[in-house]
């Protein structure tokens, strides 16, 4: 019983020195408890959160009923919603304001570390949605240029539009086209030197378009729409384009004619065939190809063309170059510089951070394609050109063009001059483009100045000409010699269903001038306006007037036209139109070409 009185006193002592050891510590912070409670109530205060620092004002005091910095804040607190509650009840007493616009919220206002968070994340998702931002996909319309390919294979050029599509055909001065069926197809213009061809509907039809090398003839064919996305062809070659291996191409053509009455005794009239290989792949000094072709009519084989190129050229730092040799036609054209073929090297490539390019070129007239020729029918002539084409682009709204020339050599015209130059200035503006051309062939000069006004509803051109009626460019007679005048075109749409377009040629022919008055001038003016009635139904009308009276062949013509559209739905689609067009001719000099003709088509 001893041992067991002995034992629990000894429980009893020990419980009693770890009490006495730990009391101390507990009654600590229990004094320090009402100065963090405070502190903490005080931090809530200066965010604006009065809510949660009353609870730790209150909280204080239940520990130390004597803090009176605690007492102070809770009065600041409660007098506070004592204000807005009186402001409420003075408003809502008035009837004017509801008391739900004035009810308020505590925010909570982020620490210091939050906000660098909320920064670094910000910052993230926007490198997320640059990186995955869709690119802006451009639509590149095909082009046709008006060169010696094209006007060799004349008046049988075919041209394929899909439904939908447009093709931009590039000439030099495109003055007027004529359309046969303007169901199939439309054209409207781009600038000066370049008009849209759009396919409307499916069908075949041709039409005609005047530049100054004349008549170009086009037959048509509007096809449907080709299925989106590329074939398993074209995957193929995109694939092996993608290998970045050079590739051998060979093309074989082969033609034989012959004529007779029957099967059995037909006699050969010709037989041709002609071979093209090409060559092409990269380099580490740029993007190679070479292409040759060989043709043959009856006993002439010929090389009628070859060519070797190096495009994106990079050696050193001597980077973004074109290094053509052999045939070749150069990437400019201008009053004192036609289109040609030369056979001979040609460079062009930027400097100075792209504010300039130049290209500069040698050759013997009359390489490249002689089309469906006889490869004996063009040399190679004993006429030879070099030049200088310089581009400064000061910014990206305005450039200056400077074009010196070399001609000569025995076969050389003689009414051409060994230098020609060429000056170019343009400018754009918001709405509004400006151009001037001064160009001068060692004898005389050529001025041509350019204005385009747009917007969306307005395309407004002109241009003011005046050419020396001795004129010439370095390949040929000047464009438009002996003229003085202006073109101006327009293009509006005074309302949605309302599309309006005309032309109107002032200008005074000097070369061949009336015999009766020099000065007398000629005036060209076309007018077509579109009402558009329905989705399905248009109203035509349009008036065109030559009146060519200064000039030594004169002549007057005028014609208008009306025609109504309407395109029924049924089973089918039907397309029905109804057109008037009247047209009146009468050739002073020759007066068996007068006629006066009206017709009615539907």
């Amino acid at each position: 019983m001893k041992d067991l009185i002995k034992k629990n006193s000894s429980i009893w002592i020990i419980a009693f020195l770890i009490f006495i050891h730990f009391i101390p510590s507990v009654i600590a912070q229990y004094r320090v408890a009402p100065k963090y409670l405070l502190e903490l109530g005080k931090q809530f205060y200066l965010r604006g959160q009065y809510k949660a620092a009353l609870e730790e004002f209150e909280k204080a005091l239940l520990i130390n009923p004597d803090l009176e910095e605690a007492q102070e804040y809770i009065e600041k607190i409660k007098r506070r919603e004592r204000i807005i509650a009186e402001t409420l009840e003075k408003f809502e007493s008035r009837g004017k304001i509801s008391s739900e616009r004035f009810s308020y919220k505590l925010v909570k206002i982020p620490s210091k570390r939050e906000i660098l968070i909320r920064k670094a994340l910000d910052r993230w998702m926007a490198k997320m949605r640059k990186k995955f931002k869709k690119k802006k996909i451009t639509i590149v319309v095909p082009e046709i240029v008006l060169d010696e390919a094209i006007k060799a294979t004349q008046p049988n050029t075919k041209l394929q539009i899909e439904k939908g599509k447009s093709i931009i055909i590039k000439g030099r001065q495109i003055t007027h086209w004529l359309i046969i069926s303007p169901n199939i197809i439309t054209v409207e213009r781009k600038s000066p030197d370049e008009i849209i061809v759009k396919g409307q509907e499916i069908g075949v039809t041709f039409f005609h378009l005047w530049d100054i090398s004349g008549r170009w003839t086009f037959n048509v064919l509007c096809s449907l729409p080709k299925p989106t996305g590329p074939t398993l062809e074209e995957e193929l070659r995109l694939a092996e384009e993608r290998a970045k291996t050079f590739k051998l191409r060979y093309n074989f053509d082969w033609n034989l004619y012959e004529k007779g009455k029957r099967l059995d005794n037909l006699e050969r009239e010709s037989y041709a065939y002609s071979h093209a290989l090409r060559l092409e792949g990269p380099t580490p000094y740029g993007n190679f190809d070479a292409t040759c072709d060989v043709r043959s009519l009856k006993e002439t084989t010929d090389l009628t063309y070859v060519s070797v190129n190096l495009t994106e050229g990079r050696i050193g730092s001597f980077e973004d170059f074109t290094l053509r040799a052999f045939d070749y036609t150069p990437g400019f054209s201008n009053l004192s510089f036609g289109s040609a073929t030369l056979r001979g090297v040609m460079l062009n490539s930027p400097a100075f951070n792209k504010k300039l390019d130049y290209t500069i070129f040698w050759g013997r007239e009359g390489g490249g394609r002689y089309g469906g020729l006889s490869p004996g029918l063009a040399k190679v002539k004993n006429s030879f050109l070099a030049g200088l084409d310089l581009n400064y682009y000061p910014s990206s709204e305005a450039n200056c063009e400077f074009t010196i020339t070399r001609g000569w050599g025995r076969a050389r015209e003689d009414y051409l001059n060994e230098y020609n130059y060429n000056l170019e200035a343009r400018r754009h503006f918001e709405h509004l483009d400006l151009g001037y051309t001064l160009s001068y062939d060692s004898e005389t000069l050529a001025n041509l100045l350019n204005l385009i006004y747009h917007t969306p509803d307005l395309f407004w051109t002109a241009e003011l000409r005046n050419i020396d009626k001795d004129f010439v460019s370095s390949t040929g007679y000047g464009w438009r010699r002996g003229e003085i005048g202006g073109l101006f075109t327009l293009k509006m749409s005074p309302q949605e269903n309302i599309n309006v377009s005309s032309r109107l040629d002032i200008f005074r022919d000097r070369l061949f001038p009336s015999p009766e008055n020099e000065n007398r001038w000629n005036v060209n003016f076309d007018l077509d306006t579109i009402f558009t009635l329905s989705p399905s139904a248009s109203l035509r009308f349009d008036y065109n007037l030559y009146n060519e009276l200064g000039r030594i062949s004169q002549y007057r013509f005028h014609g208008l036209g009306v025609g109504l559209s309407k395109r029924w739905d049924w089973i089918r689609k039907i397309n029905t139109f109804i057109n008037y067009r009247h047209q009146e001719s009468k050739h002073f000099n020759a007066s068996s070409l007068d006629y006066i003709n009206d017709k009615i088509s539907f």
